[in-house]
């Protein structure tokens, strides 16, 4: 099953995504507006 790992500057985990990843899909976008902020 594929994961996505998004790792802080830090090396700490700041988000993850499972299963193929659809980065123009609404999940993915979400996450990625968050972890702007």
């Amino acid at each position: 099953l594929p994961t996505t790992l998004l790792i802080g500057r830090d090396g700490c985990l700041i988000g993850a995504m499972s299963g193929p990843a659809k980065w123009d899909g609404a999940d993915a976008l979400a996450l990625i507006a968050g972890l702007e902020r």
